[in-house]
């Protein structure tokens, strides 16, 4: 039988488990340089090393995320916003197919 790929359903399975492909720069995942030096020096970013599964990191995504900016708003430059400190953290995981179509 074929999945919506048009690939049988025993590679579906397969590729879901799978980690993402990241394109272009692995280190900075395209997030501009400024914003990722913002997020490592961020004690809030510092605080995600506790978070250890996918599902802690959403849970805290779902509680501390009120917008999608990539700074504090009103605080400017060097404040990264929760968001991207997340979004960055998310990252690093290197989330699965399987991961990413839960949310």
């Amino acid at each position: 039988m074929k999945g919506d790929a048009g690939l049988d359903e025993e590679d579906d399975e397969k590729k879901v488990n799978y980690r993402l492909e990241i394109y272009g720069n692995d280190t900075t995942f395209n997030i501009p340089v400024a914003i990722v030096t913002g997020v490592k020096n961020s004690p809030y970013f510092k605080q995600l090393y506790q978070l250890k599964t996918f599902n802690e990191v959403v849970d805290e995504i779902y509680n501390e995320v009120s917008y999608i900016e990539p700074w504090v708003a009103g605080k400017g430059l060097g404040h990264p916003s929760s968001a991207f400190c997340l979004l960055y953290k998310m990252f690093l995981m290197r989330l699965s197919l399987k991961q990413m179509k839960t949310t």
